[in-house]
């Protein structure tokens, strides 16, 4: 059998691997495409390039994003750079990459929605925009898109999705919410799931090194905690410090419900010190008791590697989407704390009613509020075993749904 022609391949939308959700996105994703074509050329237009050219090892290129350039407005834009000119030479090569692509390819998991604001959401745009200007064919990939809160943000959005060659929803929330309040129609529409479910974890020998590293001895069993430096600045939690004070209660509720070690797990690495999660880990870890069964697992480890930890845990409590979905994937019971609409899709598909039911999904403003968390943890490791066999249960339709957006991405 020949083989198959090779396919030019521009991701856009890129915000760097230091998070780790973002890495989990593009590594899954071009271990998939290079799966049925070993010959595609992939370049990544990435915001934290440098790092990424050094991370993401398996894509042939990388190249820097623009954002300054791109969150600029159409009348603004030509009235800085008339005809073109003196366009930056970054801008350039990005319109070279993709001039020269047979697909581009907007990632990021939940970047099309409100929460990261106007200029934001016109920068992940513009690059998909440009491409579609041009003639070439463009794919939103496992997204979560929406809710908008106003109608610029639609007007914004909605050509965008309707001239895309393919677009794939992770979770029935947003296929819902795009197809029935958005009403983008037609058969490029399609309900998938999250890539990162496809996800390998480093091996177990790996494992073992990075435990030893940790402190964890062969045999201990632990939880790992990862909480989200970043989620206060988009969610109703009331400040920094009772969303400090709620993880500081689920650290004592797992001492003392459990003989578990914890391991907290700092899964974004941002240069934006507001959401660099190596910060709240070490004000965790300043703030509580000395205690031996607490570790941390800094360093600059892959998602791989986070993954393969959160694989040898026996409880998963997270607040960053991607480390949930590392652990649900790997059927290690995860009590998820969501602050948008990805978390209640994604939990929701995988478990159903279930999700509530048995205390798996709640939001950072309960979280950070009157929620009593030692019922909670109690509650979910003593049914544990049941949260597994239920994981079980959903996993094989959501890894179907998952390996389906390479075959739908496959066909355009």
């Amino acid at each position: 059998m020949p083989s198959p022609k090779v396919r030019n391949i521009v991701f856009t939308g890129a915000t760097g691997a230091r998070n780790r959700g973002v890495e989990a996105l593009v590594s899954t994703a071009v271990e998939n495409i290079r799966g049925s074509n070993p010959n595609a050329n992939i370049t990544v237009v990435s915001s934290d390039a440098n790092y990424d050219a050094a991370h993401l090892e398996t894509v042939d290129s990388v190249i820097k994003d623009a954002p300054n350039y791109y969150r600029l407005d159409d009348i603004r834009r030509k009235l800085k750079y008339p005809l073109g000119l003196r366009k930056p030479s970054g801008v350039r090569r990005i319109e070279a990459a993709i001039g020269s692509a047979d697909v581009v390819i907007a990632t990021g998991g939940d970047v099309f929605s409100s929460d990261y604001g106007v200029p934001f959401l016109k920068r992940q745009l513009a690059l998909i925009r440009y491409a579609q200007k041009i003639g070439k064919k463009t794919v939103f990939l496992a997204h979560s898109i929406g809710p908008f809160s106003t109608e610029a943000e639609i007007d914004l959005v909605k050509p965008v999705l309707e001239a895309s060659s393919l677009v794939t929803l992770r979770e029935s929330f947003s296929y819902r919410y795009v197809s029935e309040e958005l009403c983008v129609k037609g058969p490029h529409l399609a309900l998938t799931a999250d890539v990162a479910f496809l996800m390998n974890p480093s091996s177990p020998n790996r494992l073992r090194i990075l435990n030893n590293i940790i402190g964890i001895k062969d045999g201990w069993p632990y939880v790992v905690l990862a909480p989200s430096e970043g989620i206060t600045s988009f969610a109703t939690s009331k400040d920094i410090f009772d969303h400090d004070a709620a993880w500081w209660r689920t650290i004592n509720a797992v001492l003392n419900f459990t003989d578990c070690h914890i391991v907290l797990l700092p899964h974004v690495q941002d240069l934006n010190p507001h959401n660099d999660d190596n910060n709240i880990v070490k004000r965790l870890i300043d703030h509580s008791e000395p205690n031996s069964r607490i570790h941390a697992a800094f360093g600059p480890l892959s998602a791989s590697d986070f993954k393969a930890i959160v694989g040898g845990a026996s409880l998963l409590i997270s607040e960053r989407m991607h480390a949930c979905i590392a652990g649900l994937s790997q059927c290690v019971p995860t009590l998820t704390i969501g602050y948008s609409v990805k978390a209640n899709g994604i939990m929701n598909d995988l478990l159903g009613d279930q999700a509530k039911t048995q205390k798996l999904l709640i939001s950072v403003q309960e979280f950070s509020g009157q929620l009593n968390i030692d019922d909670t943890i109690s509650y979910i490791w003593n049914a544990r075993r049941d949260v597994e066999e239920t994981l079980k249960a959903g996993l094989t339709r959501i890894k179907e749904r998952a390996l389906n957006n390479f075959t739908l991405l496959d066909r355009i």
